[in-house]
């Protein structure tokens, strides 16, 4: 069997304690695609229009739950 290329983990491991993410542009790209994909499929015209997105919380705005924007 073939080693794998990630270490062993846990569902308690955080994205950033497995280091996949490596800086605040690489984290700020993330967000946007993810805020940008349902404007992508046409569903809404901007992603604060999708209801389960956080990009609200990032403009500023009350979203669906409560987000710390961390940026």
């Amino acid at each position: 069997m073939a080693a794998s290329l990630y270490p062993a983990r846990s569902r308690r491991d955080t994205v950033e304690q497995l280091g996949l993410l490596f800086n605040e542009a690489m984290m700020r790209q993330k967000l946007e695609y993810i805020h940008n994909n349902p404007v992508k499929r046409g569903y809404v015209d901007s992603p604060k229009h999708w209801r389960y997105s956080s990009a609200r919380n990032y403009l500023g705005e009350p979203g669906l739950i409560a987000v710390d924007p961390w940026y």
